[in-house]
C-alpha cells in the first residue's frame, strides 16, 4: 500500500512556490492546477496559513471538490458493472484508480472527471450502455472551454477566436475518447478504447496486452481493474506530454513516480518506455519535475534520458511559461504564443512523419474537414494527411448539394 500523503517535502516546496502571490490568485490557481487539497496540507505541514477568510475559502473548495469525487466513486461502480453486465471488459485510468495506486485513498489525488478504457472496437457501441444508466453523449470538454472563453467580458475577443481554433484542432488532432454526462452530477465520464497511441503487439504494449497485464484495486469492497502499475505510471508520462504538463496535479503524479525507491518498477517501466519510443518524453518530464521538486534521476532511467536532455530544454522551459502564465486557460490565446508552441513543443515532441505533418497542417489554409466529412470516408491514421487534398473536393460537393436542394425547392 502506497502512502496517502505526499512527501512532506514536495509539499512545502508547493506552499513556498506560492509564498509571494496574493491569496485571490492562490486559491484560483489551486482550482486551475487542481491542488487544492495538496495546497491546503502544503500550507498547513509548513506552518504558513493564510488570513481566516483564505483559508475557509480554501477550505470550502476542498470539502465540495471531495463531495464530487464520492458521487463519483459511487457511479464508477455502476457504470463497471453495467459493462460487466454487457460482456465489456473495462477497466479504469488515471482519476481514483490512479489515486488508490499511487496514494491507497481514491479521495487523496484530485480529478474532475472519471476515464475508462473499454476493450472494444468502436467506442460508439458504449453509447446504448451508458444510456440503460442514465448517461448522454456530452460535447467534448474543449467546446465547453471555448464556451466559458467566450463569455468572458475581460478576454480579448481576438484572443477567444484563437484559443477556441487552437482547442478545436487540439480535438480533431487527438480525437482521444466519447464523453457522457449525466444530470445533475457536476462531472463527465470519458470511455476510451486505446492506453497507449503507440502501442503493437510486437512491443507487448497492445490493448489486449495491457488488459492482460491488468492490476485490480478495491473501493468499498469492490474490484475495478487497471493498467498494473508500471503501464499506468507510463501512461502518465505519455498523458502528461500530450497536455503539456501545464497541470501542477499531473507533475505531482510524476514526482510521486519518480521518488519512489522501487528499482525493479523504473526498471520496466524503462522496458515499456523503449519499446514506445518514449525516452524523449521520459527527460521531458524529468527536467521538468526537477525545476520544482529536489529528486534524483532513477538509476534506470539515466540511460534512457542523457541522449536527450539537450533537444528538450526548449520544451522545458515552455512548459515553465505556461504554468506561470496560465490565467483561467487562456495561456495559449496569442497567435504568437501558439505558434511558438507547435513549433518549439509539440513538433519535436511529435512521434514520426505522420504526427509531425498533422503538428504543421494548421499552418495550412483550410485544411481542415469536417468530422462528417471524415466519418463519410474514413482513413486510416497514417493516411489522414490525405484530408488536406480532399478537402477541396468536399467543399464543392457541399455546394452542389446545396444548388441542387435550392433548385428542388424552387420546383
Amino acid at each position: 500500500m502506497y502512502s496517502k500523503e505526499l512527501p512532506e517535502n514536495l509539499l512545502t516546496s508547493a506552499a513556498e512556490s506560492y509564498r509571494a502571490l496574493d491569496e485571490d490568485l492562490l486559491i484560483r490557481k489551486a482550482l486551475q492546477h487542481k491542488t487544492v487539497s495538496t495546497l491546503y496540507s502544503g500550507l498547513v505541514k509548513s506552518g504558513t496559513n493564510l488570513s481566516q477568510t483564505g483559508m475557509k475559502r480554501l477550505k470550502q473548495h476542498m470539502t465540495f471538490e471531495r463531495a464530487a469525487r464520492s458521487i463519483m466513486l459511487h457511479e464508477w461502480q455502476c457504470i463497471d458493472e453495467a459493462c460487466k453486465q454487457h460482456g465489456v471488459p473495462v477497466m479504469t485510468i488515471k482519476g481514483p484508480a490512479a489515486s488508490l495506486q499511487l496514494y491507497g485513498d481514491a479521495l487523496v489525488r484530485e480529478y474532475t472527471d472519471l476515464d475508462m478504457v473499454a476493450l472494444i472496437q468502436d467506442r460508439q457501441s458504449m453509447v446504448p450502455i451508458m444510456k440503460e444508466i442514465g448517461y448522454t453523449i456530452h460535447r467534448p470538454a474543449t467546446m465547453k472551454h471555448i464556451k466559458c472563453l467566450s463569455q468572458s467580458a475581460q478576454i480579448n475577443p481576438t484572443r477567444v477566436r484563437n484559443a477556441s481554433r487552437f482547442i478545436q484542432e487540439q480535438e480533431y488532432i487527438h480525437p482521444y475518447h466519447l464523453s457522457f454526462l449525466k444530470k445533475p452530477f457536476p462531472f463527465h465520464v470519458e470511455i476510451h478504447n486505446e492506453v497507449f497511441e503507440d502501442g503493437t503487439s510486437n512491443q507487448g504494449m497492445s490493448l489486449q496486452h495491457v488488459f492482460a497485464r491488468s492490476a485490480t484495486v478495491v473501493q468499498n469492497g469492490y474490484g475495478f481493474a487497471t493498467p498494473d502499475f508500471a503501464d499506468h505510471a507510463v501512461f502518465v508520462l505519455q498523458h502528461g506530454s500530450i497536455h503539456n504538463w501545464c497541470l501542477l496535479h499531473w507533475l505531482l503524479d510524476a514526482a510521486i513516480i519518480l521518488h519512489r525507491c522501487d528499482s525493479a518498477l523504473h526498471r520496466e517501466m524503462a522496458v515499456r518506455i523503449r519499446s514506445l519510443g518514449k525516452e524523449r518524453h521520459l527527460a521531458l518530464i524529468v527536467k521538468i519535475v526537477q525545476k520544482l521538486f529536489p529528486i534524483d534521476v532513477p538509476e534506470p532511467f539515466q540511460a534512457l534520458i542523457s541522449p536527450h536532455l539537450k533537444s528538450v530544454a526548449t520544451p522545458v522551459r515552455i512548459v515553465l511559461d505556461l504554468m506561470q502564465q496560465a490565467k483561467d486557460g487562456t495561456a495559449l490565446s496569442k497567435a504568437a504564443d501558439i505558434r511558438r508552441f507547435r513549433l518549439c513543443y509539440q513538433l519535436p515532441m511529435a512521434k514520426g512523419l505522420t504526427k509531425k505533418i498533422k503538428v504543421l497542417l494548421p499552418f495550412l489554409p483550410n485544411w481542415r474537414v469536417s468530422q462528417a466529412d471524415a466519418e463519410a470516408f474514413p482513413l486510416p491514421e497514417f493516411l489522414q494527411p490525405l484530408y488536406v487534398l480532399l478537402r477541396p473536393f468536399f467543399m464543392i460537393s457541399h455546394r452542389m448539394n446545396r444548388v441542387l436542394l435550392r433548385i428542388n425547392r424552387a420546383l
